[in-house]
């Protein structure tokens, strides 16, 4: 069986002009939110002592938005990387704490801030993806 499409030339035309221009922007909104769901719900499930931790994330948030690359104003920051086909932020935290506080001690039961994050963030995608 063979399948055969054909697709005009203005079509053509908006197909790569989508493919050049339009993608890489929704691409970058798509991460950028994915991101920032991921660190506001990071943030709303860190547990609060003296507030270190949940500002250094905020940091982090706060720099989705802007067009810096690692311009940290405390512990949190947020790196980009961008290419033509591929759009990466990476934030981090560098309280020393955090692993405690994600993962537990033999004291203390883990907050798994950042693994509930992801986990209610990785259901939701498809809510957060939109090519306006």
């Amino acid at each position: 069986m063979r399948v055969q499409i054909e697709i005009d030339a203005d079509l053509r035309r908006t197909l790569q002009e989508f493919a050049e221009r339009r993608l890489p922007e929704v691409r970058e909104r798509f991460v950028e939110s994915v991101m920032s769901q991921t660190l506001a719900e990071t943030s709303a499930n860190n547990p609060v002592a003296t507030g270190r931790c949940r500002a250094a994330w905020e940091a982090a948030l706060a720099q989705v938005s802007a067009a810096g690359n690692g311009a940290a104003s405390s512990e949190g920051t947020l790196e980009r990387t961008a290419a033509p086909d591929t759009t990466e932020l990476r934030a981090t935290n560098s309280v020393p704490y955090v692993p405690y506080l994600e993962y537990g001690t033999f004291r203390r039961a883990p907050a798994a801030m950042v693994r509930r994050a992801l986990t209610h963030v990785a259901r939701n995608l498809a809510s957060l993806f939109s090519l306006d």
